[in-house]
């Protein structure tokens, strides 16, 4: 049983706020150049990701995208598709007009009406001039001498400047518009951030995790990714808790909540650990806390793992075993018996050794009543293979190929790491995937009193 997600006081204060209601939205624009572009492209923005929704022709240098009801946060528009600027969409406001008198569009946009992107992209343009100044500071510091220490601490002491003005403009844009969805960004990043130096609690509570206008910025996946990095390491588990909680967290709005699935299938199926790649797919994919059916891209992401989810039917698996040259067809032995369990081990994991003499005890008491136990080893050779079976006293039926992690059994069950069980009913489908014996022992008191 996994323990309960962190309860959350102030986390969707965001959302008692007057919400504007949706109304229809006009966006368009005019390129003043000689030769503009044929067609402008809007991308929706959800956490750090990007993707296409509408388009439009360019007829005489004007482009009009129909009227539509859109999500306050951020967007882009796109030309040649990596030419893009970036805008803000707000209920509060009917009409964003634009212009561009050249290209990159970043650095010739003009805000012909919408307060909201006059906001931001007074902004940009005082991060644009103050980057440009830290170039410049930090270009003299990489020519002066190592010895002109007056002019080191000169340059020092001009780049803090830089920064603090940048910050202090900041400050004066936000008191200005306080109510603009820019400085609702901002003030969240802000005590995000703020927050990081608490802890998960702490980051817990700084953000809105329901709230679909921070979904449509880059601090939404950057607050994911805080609460992952700061997850509470007192359990093996903790990826796995820190899942589950922030699934709860997002669960009071179906697009956060599906968003967060998509980027956790998605960095854990990259980045790993496989195990809780496998836990979120079997869990909140294919699994009884799917709130969501689960879109082509987690699909994809999840294939491999979904081969081997609970539900799933076992691969076809042929094992031989290295003592007597016999082969079994594990179909054959699902076949006679009520439930059995696969446990991938290895000879040289402590780990695996932690769990035989449970597995060992469990095997002694429930054999021959509907359970049995298959032992899949990924050894490397046949005297370490016997010598476990020697000194663990393993009296289930055990089985290598004796190639090590290269064995096509672990690759068909999907297995990044041992010990590894799957509970396999005499249909040939995965009924669990327990951590440990403990946990088998649980489920076979339920399924066979």
């Amino acid at each position: 049983m996994r323990s309960p997600a962190l309860p959350l006081r102030s986390c969707f204060a965001a959302l008692l706020l007057t919400t504007v209601p949706l109304q229809a939205q006009r966006i368009s624009g005019r390129f003043v150049m000689d030769q503009p572009p044929g067609q402008v492209v809007l991308f929706d923005t959800k956490g750090a990701e990007h993707a296409p929704v509408d388009s439009v022709p360019v007829r005489k240098g004007a482009f009009f995208f129909p009227e539509r009801k859109w999500p306050a946060g951020f967007y882009q528009l796109a030309v040649n598709d990596t030419d893009r600027v970036d805008i803000i969409l707000h209920p509060s406001e009917t009409s964003v007009e634009l212009e561009f008198e050249g290209r990159p569009l970043q650095e010739h946009i003009s805000i012909r009406r919408s307060n909201e992107n006059r906001i931001l992209w007074e902004y940009k343009w005082i991060s644009r001039a103050n980057q440009q100044r830290v170039r410049e500071i930090r270009a003299q510091r990489a020519e002066a001498s190592p010895l002109d220490h007056a002019l080191l601490m000169q340059l020092d002491s001009a780049e803090r400047k830089a920064m603090d003005d940048k910050e202090s403009r900041l400050d004066d844009l936000l008191q200005r518009h306080p109510d603009s969805y820019f400085a609702k960004v901002v003030k969240t990043d802000r005590a995000l951030m703020a927050a990081v130096p608490t802890g998960w609690t702490g980051i817990a509570k700084a953000f809105a995790w329901a709230d679909p206008e921070l979904l449509r910025s880059s601090i939404y996946s950057k607050a994911v990714m805080a609460a992952l990095q700061n997850a509470p390491q007192d359990r093996m588990d903790v990826f796995e808790r820190a899942s589950d909680s922030l699934l709860m967290w997002t669960r009071p709005d179906e697009e956060c909540w599906s968003y967060t699935r998509s980027l956790l299938v998605r960095l854990f199926a990259q980045y790993g650990p496989d195990h809780v790649a496998q836990y979120v797919v079997d869990t909140f994919v294919s699994g009884p806390g799917s709130l969501v059916p689960a879109g082509p891209e987690v699909l994809e992401a999840a294939a491999d793992l979904l081969k081997v989810t609970v539900g799933a039917r076992v691969p076809e698996v042929r094992l031989p075993d290295p003592l007597t040259g016999d082969t079994l067809d594990l179909h054959a032995v699902l076949e006679r018996n009520d439930y059995t369990c696969l446990f991938f081990y290895s000879s040289t994991c402590d780990h695996c050794h932690a769990q035989m003499p449970g597995l060992r005890e469990l095997y002694a008491e429930r054999k021959g009543r509907g359970f049995e136990v298959i032992g899949i080893a990924l050894d490397a050779d046949t005297a370490e293979f016997a010598g476990t079976l020697r000194a663990e006293q393993l009296s289930w039926p055990s089985y290598s190929e004796l190639c090590g992690w290269g064995s096509l059994a672990a690759k068909a069950f999907v297995v990044k790491s041992t010990p590894s069980f799957f509970l396999v009913d005499r249909n040939g489908i995965i009924r669990a995937k327990p951590l440990d014996h403990e946990e088998l022992r649980l489920l076979l008191a339920r399924l066979l009193p």
